[in-house]
């Protein structure tokens, strides 16, 4: 059961718009839930439980990984890890560490694993107050040590970002930079690399996520490939679905203007 507080959570009112508020309740909510915060979904079970196609899905956990920072989400292993899961379902009873400690065991990713371990030993094991006939001032003790074992959880360990640009401004993990490869193609992706990496270093401005900005980039100003320049008067490119070996067609042209000049001879 999701907390009142979750509603008036300053990160749920500020950042986060209604697609965010569903999506992140359906996270918190779904049947695949565990008590610890960390369970494995795919993004097809995702898709086929909140309606959403495949496309928005991989926006939505994009944005909640890499600009709310409120989740983590481990391709290979499937697994997503709420950082925030404590905030609204845990509590101070030992049957709910005790439970936690089970599921951990089903956990595959190690980095997730080590940072509920962490967040454990952090946590603690409060005494059972309802059960145990404590005098006021042991009570008043024992709620100061349960103020002491509340902890945010521990990041798991970020991949290592590289730098790329001609300033090494921008950063991005191995695995973003395939995505974009992957979604822009090689010379749409470097262009756009390049353009970050100036416009970062010219005005000293930074981004939470230098991967999201690129694709929002590539969203705003579309940049056109060959094969989608329209002809005009001061170029005569081939229009086809096709790719352009521009090589081979320069070397087509000189042989033509060869054979020209010695049909004019």
């Amino acid at each position: 059961m999701i907390q009142t507080s979750f509603w008036t959570d300053a990160k749920v009112i500020d950042e986060m718009t209604p697609e965010d508020k569903y999506f992140y309740l359906y996270l918190m909510t779904n049947p695949h839930t565990k008590q610890c915060g960390c369970y494995e979904i795919s993004k097809r079970q995702i898709s086929n439980e909140t309606g959403y196609n495949m496309q928005t899905v991989e926006r939505l956990i994009d944005r909640f990984e890499n600009y709310l920072c409120v989740i983590f989400y481990n391709e290979e292993t499937r697994e997503i890890f709420l950082t925030n899961w404590n905030k609204y379902n845990w509590t101070k009873s030992p049957k709910v560490m005790s439970c936690i400690k089970k599921e951990m065991r089903d956990i595959k990713s190690d980095e997730f694993k080590y940072a509920l371990e962490t967040l454990c030993i952090d946590y603690g094991y409060p005494m059972d107050t309802l059960s145990i006939d404590l005098g006021e001032k042991e009570k008043e003790k024992e709620k100061e040590k349960e103020k002491e074992y509340i902890k945010d959880i521990p990041a798991p360990k970020k991949p290592i970002k590289n730098k790329f640009g001609e300033f090494q401004s921008v950063s991005l993990t191995e695995d973003e930079y395939k995505k974009l490869l992957e979604k822009l193609g090689q010379t749409v992706a470097e262009d756009l690399i390049n353009r970050l990496d100036g416009y970062k270093t010219s005005t000293g401005k930074r981004y939470k996520s230098d991967y999201a900005t690129i694709l929002n980039w590539s969203r705003k100003e579309p940049i056109k490939t060959v094969q989608q320049i329209k002809p005009n008067k001061f170029h005569n490119f081939i229009q086809s679905d096709e790719k352009v070996d521009l090589n081979a067609l320069a070397e087509q042209r000189k042989e033509e203007a060869i054979k020209n000049l010695r049909k004019e001879e």
